[in-house]
């Protein structure tokens, strides 16, 4: 089975109306069509290049990347086998996004000379740290050997730490950075999050075949 398929099962269920049938719905409403595999996502760096993609436009682009894998592992009727895949997926794909993005669009953020930006850059850095931890946490578990209770917990509230994460900054740190760093800086930083995502992608491809640098 690859990732792209049974997508229409995929989005069925997490308990009605609790916490994650909620977050389920808020991004299934974002996405369409076929999930996208790690080498289409890094293969559509070059024309994103290309076509002078808006920064903003590309880190939601790659939030929707990531929700496709998202509703798969809080999808309580999905496949241990899917959830582990997609698990997978969404380390990858969240590594490459959130390392660029803060060598990027919260460094400037951090450094702005205004309270409200070093504030909300500064929150997001250590909304980061902790995801990171329960990734780290994850892959100690060895999650893709074998898909345990725990597992599959931990695996349910670090989705639920990058859906929030990607709420939070769609609605008001997108925002904030638009008005508050003029267009010249933010074209600049798309080129060098565009560049940051393709080595760190190539990284991951790296690890992935077994080779250590």
């Amino acid at each position: 089975m690859t990732i792209a398929d049974n997508r229409e099962t995929t989005y069925s269920t997490s308990r009605k109306g609790g916490l994650f049938h909620d977050i389920l719905h808020d991004m299934r409403k974002s996405l369409r069509g076929d999930v996208h595999t790690v080498v289409e996502i890094r293969q559509e760096l070059d024309r994103l290049l290309r076509k002078n993609a808006k920064l903003v436009d590309v880190l939601k682009l790659h939030h929707d990347y990531m929700k496709e894998s998202l509703v798969i592992c809080l999808d309580r009727d999905a496949k241990d086998e899917e959830k582990q895949q997609h698990l997978d997926r969404l380390l990858q794909l969240f590594e490459m996004h959130a390392k660029a993005e803060e060598q990027t669009l919260y460094k400037v953020l951090i450094a702005s000379s205004e309270k409200e930006p070093r504030v909300e850059g500064n929150l997001a850095q250590d909304e980061h740290e902790l995801i990171y931890q329960v990734m780290d946490d994850l892959r100690d578990m060895h999650f893709m050997s074998l898909w345990t209770e725990d597992v599959e917990a931990k695996s349910m509230m670090l989705c639920e730490l990058i859906a929030n994460h990607f709420k939070k900054e769609e609605a008001e740190v997108f925002p904030l950075a638009t008005e508050k760093i003029n267009s010249g800086q933010l074209n600049d930083m798309t080129s060098d999050y565009i560049s940051l995502c393709d080595n760190y992608l190539g990284m991951s491809e790296i690890r992935a075949k077994g080779i250590f640098l």
